[in-house]
């Protein structure tokens, strides 16, 4: 089975903006997977997060909602994942990774566009994130729903943590940006 097979197996989640950024976060994250692990953060059920897993990748799914884990933790057992995805309930700003962890990691359903510290969080995810490695981070354009939107961080604001913008992509919904770390030395 193939992602994007699987993908479209999973129960639909159809509510806007999430839809659109979906499609955004599914095409970076296949053209960027090529190395394990992965860190989904912000993963909530873990739907990409076990895509991933599908295609033979080890994966974390961290998530800062305990409800949204267990639904993970559901999802994983009910497609024979624990070898490969590991849902983890833990706060986005303080993560207990080593640094330089991984080579992928994933900022899944817009959390820099609505978390409390998006820059902490986006420091950190730099930190974990191995040299050359890559963030796919997506951004919600517009409010909805009582969530109120971060303002879309500049350009000028990644290299204060070591990231360079790579890729970009977008739709009426969502911004996908695809960040590298840059290679020490």
């Amino acid at each position: 089975m193939n992602y994007q097979e699987f993908l479209d197996t999973l129960p639909d989640e159809s509510i806007e903006p999430w839809v659109s950024e979906a499609a955004l976060a599914g095409k970076a994250i296949k053209e960027n997977l090529s190395v394990e692990p992965v860190l989904f953060l912000g993963s909530g059920s873990a739907k990409f997060a076990c895509a991933v897993g599908k295609m033979g990748f080890k994966t974390l799914a961290l998530e800062i909602s305990q409800e949204q884990s267990r639904i993970a933790s559901e999802r994983v057992r009910e497609n024979e994942l624990s070898t490969r995805v590991i849902p983890v309930w833990a706060e986005y700003d303080k993560l207990k990774f080593d640094d330089s962890t991984f080579p992928l990691v994933v900022a899944e359903r817009g959390l820099l566009s609505i978390a409390e510290n998006p820059g902490k969080i986006l420091s950190e995810l730099s930190r974990v994130l191995s040299p050359g490695g890559r963030i796919v981070a997506t951004f919600f354009k517009k409010p909805f729903s009582e969530i109120p939107l971060n303002p879309f961080p500049s350009e000028a604001e990644f290299p204060a943590v070591n990231l360079e913008i790579s890729e970009r992509a977008e739709n009426d919904e969502a911004v996908c940006l695809v960040l590298s770390k840059k290679r020490q030395g």
